[in-house]
């Protein structure tokens, strides 16, 4: 007895007449690329400062969500929706990870430039020596 395995993008029946309409991540990519387009140009023309975050953000978030849309449209009883979420949720905190030790390792040393004193004279209190 031999199965028969179903097709992993079936066809979408269009009405006659009626143009088939974009894929879902193919919509979400085209909305959110417009969406920070439009906040990187008020963000340019307004000059304020406060949307760059906005735009980071935007701009960070498209491409991963456009992918787990595409991704979610050919899941099947391999690739299933729970293993999507997963594999999102777990690149999204390795990425962090590797953000903060980043951002870590190529920062300065935050102890360079104060000295402990020895408690003696100055009660133990820090004092921030300047170097020029």
């Amino acid at each position: 007895m031999t199965q028969q395995i179903a097709d992993p993008v079936p066809e979408i029946a269009t009405a006659p007449g009626r143009r088939r309409s974009w894929p879902s991540w193919l919509r979400i990519f085209a909305g959110g690329l417009a969406l920070w387009l439009a906040t990187v140009v008020i963000t340019f023309l307004t000059g304020n400062a406060n949307l760059i975050p906005a735009v980071i953000l935007l701009g960070s978030f498209l491409i991963p969500a456009t992918f787990v849309t595409y991704v979610f449209g050919r899941a099947d009883e391999v690739v299933t929706a729970q293993r999507i979420v997963t594999a999102f949720v777990y690149g999204g905190m390795l990425s962090r990870v590797r953000d903060v030790y980043a951002v870590a390792s190529y920062t300065p040393d935050q102890s360079a430039g104060v000295q402990e004193s020895d408690g003696a004279l100055h009660g133990g209190e820090r004092h921030v020596v300047h170097l020029r």
